[in-house]
């Protein structure tokens, strides 16, 4: 796991270009942005808790109060799940709970289909991008070709 790509960061951003149809770049961005989010609350001592996964928290090293390491607790539903103990949807069940609760407003969260519309509007307008860009490269090597025959 790590740097040889299994399960590491490309692991990671090839999961999200496949799932959501994202280009490598965007899929990168993203990922960034949300280990940039964790890391910046770690850092200021706050814990990073996704329920159903587990949670992320600062403690101070024994013996060495300057220095402070991170820890990770899995949460109960993520070790059922990885001993087959739960199946794998029932992860987004607190997702599920937010919603109900109140803590998360429905009329926030897009519908997973309003979600695929603006994924795939995003892949069009990157597909009529790329095709602009393979025009232009025609038009340039034609005008060379133009040029030399000259």
């Amino acid at each position: 796991m790590g740097s040889n790509g299994d399960g590491g960061k490309k692991w990671l951003i090839r999961a999200i270009t496949d799932i959501f149809g994202l280009c490598p770049r965007l899929a990168l961005e993203v990922v960034n942005e949300v280990f940039i989010h964790v890391i910046d609350r770690l850092a200021k001592g706050q814990e990073v808790n996704y329920p159903g996964f587990g949670q992320f928290f600062v403690i101070r090293e024994r013996g060495d109060k300057n220095r402070r390491v991170v820890k990770f607790a899995a949460h109960d539903t993520l070790e059922s799940i990885i001993n087959d103990k739960q199946p794998r949807r029932s992860f987004f069940d607190f997702d599920r709970e937010l919603i109900r609760a109140g803590e998360i407003d429905r009329d926030v969260v897009p519908p997973q289909d309003s979600l695929v519309k603006q994924l795939k509007k995003w892949r069009d307008r990157e597909a009529q991008a790329q095709e602009q860009v393979v025009q232009l490269m025609d038009r340039i090597r034609d005008l060379e070709n133009e040029r030399t025959e000259a």
